[in-house]
């Protein structure tokens, strides 16, 4: 289209995968484990889903910055609000994996990954955590 604007290509080496296996769905959160490892979000969806599952591919907003490099994976998982419990509220333990995915390729501020398995509907707003 007129107004296009084009860059030279930039070759990109294509990560190596091999299954894992199946996650747990439901594990424990262990702050021990955790310290140190990033966690982000699903920022979007190409084509603009609201659900979606398997082989799509997503945007994360982890990058270079917080040392994401391709074929890094990450764990899906639904960060659920505090149930209520009358006056309190009680945290919802534990969280429910979703899914998982793979990087494909990196920029400073964000990188994009495609979803490598999926156990129900993901949808932008869900959490990744490096595995």
């Amino acid at each position: 289209m007129p107004g296009d604007i084009l860059i030279p290509f930039q070759s990109r080496s294509i990560p190596s995968y091999s299954a894992t296996p199946r996650l747990d769905h439901f594990i424990p959160k262990d702050k021990d484990q955790d310290y140190g490892k990033y966690h982000g979000r699903i920022v979007g969806v190409r084509n603009n889903y609201t659900y979606f599952g398997r082989e799509m591919v997503v945007y994360l907003s982890l990058g270079e910055r917080q040392g994401v490099m391709p074929g890094a994976r990450y764990r899906i998982y639904k960060d659920l609000p505090p149930y209520p419990t009358g006056f309190l509220h009680s945290k919802r333990e534990p969280t429910e994996t979703v899914g998982e995915a793979v990087v494909i390729s990196v920029q400073p501020r964000s990188c994009v990954a495609m979803v490598v398995s999926s156990y129900r509907e993901i949808v932008a707003g869900d959490v990744v955590e490096q595995e």
